[in-house]
C-alpha cells in the first residue's frame, strides 16, 4: 500500500468516534447531533468529531484548545506523541480487519453525517458559550430578567467569553450560526449561515410571531405574552434556506389551528419582508401584520413605553419632602 493512499484510508475508513472510545472517551448523547458527535474523557478533555463532506475525512476539534484539531493522525500524535511510522502501525489493524476491541459498547459507534468544517467550527464555538439568566445589554434594551429566564426562551440566549449576547440560529440539522450583540457591535458568526432564531414551542401554542430580530421577539413578548405564542426571528433579509425553514414553521402552527403574526419593522424594508413572509403561509392560514403605532420596531416601542411608565410613577409620587 502506498504511503499517501494508506493515510487517506486511515482518514476516511476508520471511524474516529470508535477510535476515540478505545482511548477512554465517552459520547455525550445530550450534546451530540447527527453531524457532530461530542465526546469527553475522564481528564476533562472534550472533543467534537465530524465527517468533512468535501473529502470524507473524519476530523475532530478540541473545545478547550482551538489548535488541537485535525484528522485521526493528528488526534493520535497530539495525545500519544507517536511519530508517523508508529501511527501507521497503530492504525493498520483497523483497516486490515485484524483489530480486536478490548471493550464492549451496547451500541455501535455512530458515524456523523457529513458536514462542512465551517459548520463544525460554529458548533465547537457555540459549545463553549453559556446560557444566561440576565445581561446588562438586554436590560438596557428593556428586556428584564423574568423574560430572559422564561421557559419560552430556554436555550435561546447565551453569552460568549467577551460577554457578548449570543442568539443562536438553527436549521434542520441544529446550530448553523449565531448573532452577536452588544452596545457597540452587531454581527453574525464568521463561517456560519443564517437559519432561524426561535423560542421553544408547545402543542398548546395558538400563535406564531415572526420578527426581524430576537430583540424584537423578546420585546413583543413583554407587551403581549399569553403563554401560547412561539417566536421566530430571521436576522434580516431571507436566504433560500431560511425560506424553507419558515414554510415548515408556518405549516406546523397552521396544523395546530394557530395564527401567524408578522411583526417586522414599521418601515419600507419591514413591509417588503412582511409581504415576502406572507407568501410562505399555507393556504387558508390565519395571518396578520402587527406593527407599533409610532416607533420603527417593537424594541423601540418597548423602550418608549418603559420610559413613559417610569414618568407616570414619578408623577404619582408627587413632590418629595
Amino acid at each position: 500500500m502506498k504511503q499517501a493512499s494508506e493515510l487517506e484510508t486511515f482518514k476516511t475508513q476508520i471511524n474516529l468516534v470508535e477510535y476515540a472510545q478505545t482511548q477512554g472517551y465517552e459520547i455525550d448523547l445530550k450534546k451530540s447531533s447527527q453531524n457532530c458527535i461530542v465526546l469527553k474523557d475522564h481528564l476533562g478533555d472534550k472533543i467534537l468529531i465530524g465527517v468533512d463532506q468535501k473529502d470524507g475525512h473524519y476530523f475532530y476539534s478540541s473545545v478547550k484548545d482551538d489548535r488541537d484539531k485535525g484528522s485521526i493522525i493528528d488526534f493520535i500524535q497530539k495525545r500519544r506523541s507517536l511519530n508517523l511510522g508508529e501511527v501507521r502501525k497503530e492504525l493498520r489493524p483497523w483497516v486490515e480487519g485484524s483489530y480486536t476491541a478490548t471493550y464492549k459498547h451496547s451500541e455501535a459507534a455512530p458515524k456523523p453525517k457529513p458536514t462542512t468544517k465551517d459548520r463544525h467550527k460554529i458548533i465547537a464555538q457555540f459549545d463553549s458559550m453559556k446560557e444566561i439568566a440576565n445581561h446588562v445589554y438586554l436590560n438596557a434594551r428593556g428586556i428584564n430578567r423574568d423574560t430572559i429566564e422564561s421557559d419560552r426562551f430556554n436555550g435561546t440566549i447565551y453569552t460568549d467569553s467577551r460577554n457578548n449576547v449570543i442568539f443562536p440560529h438553527r436549521d434542520r440539522e441544529g446550530i448553523c450560526g449565531y448573532e452577536i450583540r452588544n452596545q457597540q457591535f452587531k454581527g453574525f458568526s464568521e463561517g456560519g449561515t443564517k437559519g432561524l432564531w426561535h423560542s421553544t414551542a408547545t402543542t398548546e401554542d395558538k400563535r406564531l410571531v415572526i420578527c426581524e430580530s430576537p430583540i424584537d421577539c423578546l420585546s413583543y413578548y413583554r407587551f403581549f405574552d399569553d403563554g401560547q405564542t412561539r417566536y421566530f426571528a430571521t436576522g434580516g433579509t431571507l436566504s433560500e434556506n431560511q425560506k424553507d425553514l419558515i414554510r415548515g414553521a408556518f405549516e406546523k402552527i397552521h396544523k395546530q389551528g394557530g395564527q401567524i403574526v408578522i411583526a417586522t419593522d414599521r418601515d419600507e424594508a419591514g413591509e417588503k419582508l412582511a409581504l415576502e413572509l406572507a407568501k410562505f403561509a399555507p393556504e387558508g392560514s390565519q395571518i396578520s401584520r402587527e406593527v407599533p403605532d409610532y416607533q420603527k420596531d417593537w424594541n423601540e416601542a418597548l423602550i418608549v413605553a418603559l420610559v413613559e411608565q417610569q414618568k407616570t410613577r414619578e408623577r404619582s409620587r408627587g413632590p418629595e419632602l
